[in-house]
């Protein structure tokens, strides 16, 4: 047993597994040889994948609605609040109990937007907004899927 207070960390799993193999008189296999290949081919996917949404943001696909139609302030009834501006030509939004840290959304087209979190921890999502009679109604929020599995509904109220 390898107990440990982190996530997402290969070296644990690796070393479990190699405990476990010479407790059962398994041939020796270098585990952290083998995790480190399947973390190169998640980078690699991950960076095809990168790529893949940078050229579309470069193509300036088009919204359904003017940016400024997605600024204002949002609310989740547990998270708080959640104020999303226009600045540079983006949307940036902040939330109420996360001072300093903020995502960068990015036009995807349609309402469809690429979200960079300031803080890495948080990743990088694709967001979508909900809209109705065109007008916003919501942003379903999420953040890299260690950090918290959960979607946020942010209902806009102003």
């Amino acid at each position: 047993m390898v107990l440990t207070n982190t996530d997402a960390n290969n070296f644990y799993e690796a070393l479990r597994n190699e405990i476990q193999d010479a407790y059962l008189r398994l041939p020796y296999r270098n585990y952290s040889q083998v995790f480190l290949q399947y973390m190169q081919a998640d980078e690699k996917e991950k960076s095809s994948q990168y790529k893949a949404i940078r050229d579309s943001i470069a193509l300036n696909p088009k919204t359904s609605l003017p940016l400024t139609a997605y600024a204002g302030e949002y609310e989740h009834s547990i998270y708080g609040k959640m104020n999303m501006t226009v600045e540079a030509g983006k949307l940036i939004m902040r939330f109420e109990h996360h001072k300093g840290r903020y995502g960068t959304l990015e036009p995807l087209g349609g309402n469809r937007f690429f979200c960079t979190y300031s803080d890495p921890l948080y990743g990088m999502k694709k967001l979508e907004f909900v809209t109705a009679d065109n007008k916003v109604k919501s942003i379903t929020v999420r953040v890299a899927d260690f950090v918290e599995f959960t979607p946020y509904e942010f209902i806009k109220i102003k």
